[in-house]
């Protein structure tokens, strides 16, 4: 009887510690599982078979999910299209160029007193200039030197000649003259033709 009772304990025990190692924390996946059987000896012919399951495991296989590469979007860039000054340029005007043209300036030729004893006037100086139709325009400054009072103006004249010599005008050429009293300078224009080369101022 102790024997049995021994046995008995034995098995017990090993029933225990096979319970133990059934409630080891198992892991996430098992594979192929060993049996083997271990026999306890107990005398006289009688024994005891506990079943010992052992287990292996492996590594968790990567998940498709996780180990799948990721890549990156790439957004699609849009530039903007180059903005383009437009430059207006202005038409360049020339000034038209005023041509003045050349003339060869008249002698002019003056001396002594002119007019009458009552009223008489003396060329002091003059300008020549060139009129629009193709004439010179000749500018007088005069001094009065007598003035009667019967009247405000007297004539003189004056006789062209061209580059010959040649009279040009067959009869002088009348120029009026201001002789206002209380004056003592006055001023007067003579026209001559633009063949002019010399003028001589005479009295009439």
């Amino acid at each position: 009887m102790k024997k049995i009772a021994a046995m008995l304990v034995a098995a017990t025990l090993i029933v225990a510690a096979a319970g133990c190692v059934n409630k080891a924390p198992q892991p996430e996946q098992t594979t192929e599982s060993t049996a083997a059987e271990s026999e306890t000896s107990t005398g006289e012919g009688y024994g005891a078979y506990t079943k010992i399951t052992q287990y292996t495991t492996r590594k968790p296989s990567p998940s498709r999910l996780t180990t799948r590469p990721t890549t990156q979007r790439t957004r699609p860039v849009t530039t903007a299209p180059a903005t383009v000054k437009s430059t207006t340029t202005k038409p360049t005007t020339t000034k038209p160029s005023s041509t003045t043209q050349s003339f060869k300036e008249p002698i002019v030729q003056y001396g002594g007193v002119l007019g009458t004893g009552k009223d008489s006037v003396q060329i002091k100086s003059h300008t020549v200039a060139l009129s629009q139709n193709n004439s010179f325009i000749i500018n007088l400054k005069i001094d009065i030197l007598a003035s009667s009072g019967t009247t405000e103006y007297i004539y003189i004249g004056f006789d062209c000649y061209d580059d010959a010599g040649k009279k040009i005008n067959d009869q002088p050429t009348r120029v009026v003259v201001s002789v206002r009293q209380g004056e003592t300078q006055t001023i007067s224009i003579a026209i001559a033709p633009l063949n002019t080369a010399k003028i001589v101022f005479t009295n009439i």
